[in-house]
């Protein structure tokens, strides 16, 4: 096989990838369905390379009078629908970082009692930054705007790829967003919760755990004050704090929130994680959401067995 023939492999799998993989689940997930995506409503219609289709749903929450559509809610659907664009290429990874550095927006017609679609493509790629032209759309297929957005794709500075992974993971779990947080993990990717002594096993066995834990302390979060690695594993270390909000194996919830240091291992194989391994100080958790350790400990071990 030549080296030219070699290439076009590895294309066509970074783009089997794009279409199959993560970056659009991270599209379709953290970027379109984000809590600010959410709020508005937008739902994303496709996901091609270099080209995104996102609709903001209408409804009175998003007008300004009668029934027109507020201008600033179709500002919002256009600089969602040029970030997903972006991120819509096989060369972007789970690691890279992006931001909105301008736009110019045109507005032709109002947007009235129907459906906006943004249609967004890219229309040139440099090194770190791109151009995105957009058109929106009515349901009757009247252009309501047309935009052009400057987007800089590229990974942030000081930190490994790796380091980036394990980061991205952790705010999903901060966002208590599951999908996206499995999105960078292996099929056989475990969570191993030292204090608790349990394990997942799988992806799926991990989603149910981590079901559980959310339902548990629903505004889990975990912020990040410094990484290190050593070959294919990160050592995080930061903060984390929970409201014990849900009941546990008969034992009430308090509504108590404690905040604790927490650290994890995380091992990685092939640009995915493939294990956690989280550590803190069990009695202190205990303390602080007013549960005695015996009591906790006896419920955990009910899911050990």
């Amino acid at each position: 096989m030549s080296a030219l023939d070699g290439n076009r492999k590895n294309l066509d799998g970074n783009r089997k990838n794009f279409v199959d993989g993560n970056i659009s689940t991270l599209i379709e997930k953290a970027i379109v369905a984000s809590p600010f995506g959410n709020l508005v409503g937008l739902t994303c219609e496709s996901i091609a390379e270099d080209r995104v289709r996102v609709r903001l749903p209408f409804r009175a929450q998003v007008t300004t009078i009668g029934d027109m559509v507020h201008g600033g809610a179709i500002a919002a659907l256009v600089d969602v629908a040029a970030t997903a664009a972006a991120w819509a290429t096989p060369a972007a990874t789970l690691q890279a970082r992006g931001s909105t550095v301008g736009f110019s927006l045109s507005f032709l017609a109002p947007g009235r009692a129907r459906d906006l679609v943004a249609d967004a493509r890219i229309v040139q790629r440099g090194k770190s930054l791109c151009v995105c032209e957009v058109e929106v759309t009515d349901g009757a297929g009247t252009s309501v705007a047309r935009s052009t957005v400057t987007y800089r794709l590229a990974l942030p500075p000081g930190e490994s790829e790796r380091q980036v992974l394990v980061r991205a993971y952790a705010e999903a779990k901060s966002r208590q967003d599951a999908s996206a947080a499995l999105a960078l993990c292996a099929d056989d990717f475990s969570i191993e919760t030292i204090p608790f002594g349990t394990a997942s096993h799988g992806r799926d066995d991990t989603a149910r755990q981590l079901a559980l834990f959310f339902s548990v302390f629903p505004d889990y979060r975990a912020e990040t004050e410094g990484m290190a690695e050593s070959g294919e594993s990160v050592s995080w270390w930061g903060r984390v704090s929970m409201t014990f909000a849900g009941g546990f194996l008969g034992i009430e919830p308090t509504g108590r929130t404690a905040s604790l240091p927490g650290f994890s291992v995380f091992d990685l194989r092939k640009g995915q994680l493939v294990r956690e391994r989280f550590y803190f100080d069990l009695a202190m958790l205990c303390e602080q959401i007013g549960v005695p350790v015996e009591k906790l400990s006896g419920a955990l071990s009910k899911i050990r067995s």
